[in-house]
């Protein structure tokens, strides 16, 4: 019969201590990989709510953030602003623009846009815009979306069309959203080709019916603004109409 093996008392504490250490160890590195995992996957969903060319947010993920702010705000009650402004924008003779450059020469000047504009629009128009927006809304973001093609939607929390028009004008007697510089490569010169950008756009109020249905509503409204557009082009592009029901 096999002679038992006496465990050494401080051996079995030591080994304890290890298998502790050890485990420990595993969750430390399991929650690890589990907040990786978590970011990622965030980076993954966030990404698929942007346009890949601009960065804006899709039309679909447009619609959804909207519908959240509103929502925080009714949570305020009477302290939540349950309006905003929405500007409906189109680049002027962008069809002409990519025929000039090309398609990569249009997603370059789109790029452009991208970056550029939301400095515009806090220049523009965040500075100059109600006190009831700044106050009740502070470091609410514009949200901006690449609605289709040229075309780019951006909601202003808390403005107010005509207030916002009027910061529009400044100096000019026509409200103008400004112009963006683009540099285009092109074979037939050495150096590059300086474009001008403008925009023709349509600004409206919004005010919420039903949150229920506040993303249909809302992707309706978008699409009775933009009828105005043409009227912009028509007009002289280069400006921004304030929006009447037709």
């Amino acid at each position: 019969m096999a002679e038992k093996k006496e465990l050494n008392p401080d051996q079995q504490i030591k080994d304890l201590k290890a298998m502790v250490e050890e485990s420990e160890a595993f969750n430390i590195r399991q929650r690890v990989l589990s907040r990786e995992f978590a970011a990622g996957a965030s980076d993954l969903i966030e990404e698929s709510r942007r346009d890949k060319l601009m960065g804006f947010l899709t039309r679909e993920a447009f619609l959804e953030e909207v519908a959240g702010y509103f929502e925080r705000e009714k949570i305020k009650g009477e302290q939540g602003i349950m309006h905003g402004a929405i500007l409906f924008l189109d680049v002027d003779k962008f069809k002409d623009f990519n025929t000039k450059y090309g398609e990569p020469g249009g997603d370059r000047a789109l790029q452009e846009v991208a970056k550029t504009l939301p400095s515009i629009l806090h220049s523009k128009i965040r500075n100059e815009l109600n006190n009831e927006r700044r106050k009740n809304s502070p470091g609410v973001p514009d949200i901006f979306c690449k609605w289709g093609g040229e075309e780019i939607v951006v909601f202003l929390p808390g403005a107010k069309a005509q207030e916002t028009l009027k910061s529009l004008m400044q100096q000019e007697r026509i409200p103008k959203l400004g112009e963006i510089k683009v540099k285009m490569s092109v074979k037939e010169s050495p150096e590059p080709m300086e474009e001008t950008l403008t925009f023709s756009g349509v600004l409206a109020d919004y005010v919420p019916g039903n949150l229920q249905g506040l993303e249909k509503e809302l992707d309706a409204k978008v699409g009775e603004v933009s009828k105005m557009l043409p009227q912009a082009k028509a007009e002289g592009r280069n400006r921004i109409l304030l929006y009447n029901e037709i």
